[in-house]
């Protein structure tokens, strides 16, 4: 491997990362939204498909158990969803957009997709499918490879 070529591995994608997640947090800070793009994921899920248990939404977010607790401990703290354990099995608990919750999904959206697409803006479609494609193999092929 070229010196160059442990650069781009090392920093492209996390640094871009970084980026559009510091963007995102001071765009959503201007519009009074104290959240993260973490805690967004999270969200987006539940405007799609509110009640979702713990575990899915740590399955669809790729977040261990721990690190998902913590998500939802703030988001509860700020009144944005709620937790609700099973009737049968006390174990498994729903997560449930609290009236506060819902009423951020517009403008926290609109603000995501405007980041994403001024990202993108002059990136053609034929980089964007190869970008798509070459970042999907990257992720299975470590997905592959996890013990």
């Amino acid at each position: 491997m070229k010196a160059h070529d442990e650069d781009i591995y090392n920093f492209i994608i996390g640094r871009t990362s970084l980026l559009v997640n510091r963007i995102l947090l001071r765009t959503f800070r201007k519009h009074d939204l104290d959240i993260t793009m973490e805690q967004w994921s999270i969200l987006e899920i539940l405007w799609k498909k509110d009640g979702c248990t713990q575990q899915e939404l740590g399955q669809r977010t790729f977040r261990e158990k721990a690190g998902i607790t913590r998500l939802l401990d703030k988001l509860e703290e700020q009144n944005l969803i709620v937790r609700v354990p099973d009737r049968i099995d006390r174990r498994v608990r729903f997560v449930y957009l609290t009236a506060k919750g819902k009423s951020i999904e517009e403008i926290s959206t609109a603000i995501v997709k405007e980041t994403y697409e001024h990202a993108i803006g002059n990136i053609g479609e034929e980089e964007m499918a190869v970008c798509k494609k070459v970042l999907n193999q990257v992720y299975q092929n470590l997905h592959d490879a996890e013990i």
